[in-house]
């Protein structure tokens, strides 16, 4: 029974003890440091804000010469299932004029993916 609660027992339990607590934390650290972030929730002002940015890119892709277009008006409102974006561009056409063109889109509650564009008389 002396043998079962000796120094040299008591100490070797102390440093198994010492060094699971040790590998323990070391694992739990590394575990909160390269743990993924937790998803950030958008606002629906900042996802209307994509919307437009979104749909905005889109119309202007469309144009002849991209690269000629202004912004004259943007409007965007949510519908129930996203965003309903109109966009009102100045740009140059193919025989170099400039010309008025309106694009409605319609997105995603997320206003991340365009669900359909089409230009408006």
């Amino acid at each position: 029974m002396g043998a079962r609660n000796s120094p040299a027992r008591r100490s070797a339990a102390l440093l198994v003890g010492a060094a699971s607590i040790a590998i323990l934390g070391t694992f739990l650290t590394l575990v909160v440091r390269f743990a993924p972030p937790a998803p950030r929730i958008f606002s629906a002002d900042e996802r209307a804000i994509v919307a437009k940015r979104t749909c905005r890119d889109r119309a202007i892709a469309r144009l002849h010469d991209p690269r000629s277009a202004e912004i004259d008006s943007e409007a965007v409102s949510a519908t129930p299932d996203g965003f309903a974006v109109v966009v009102r561009l100045r740009a140059r056409n193919a025989y170099n004029a400039v010309r008025v063109v309106t694009f409605a889109c319609s997105t995603d509650p997320d206003g991340l993916v365009v669900r359909s564009l089409s230009t408006l008389p």
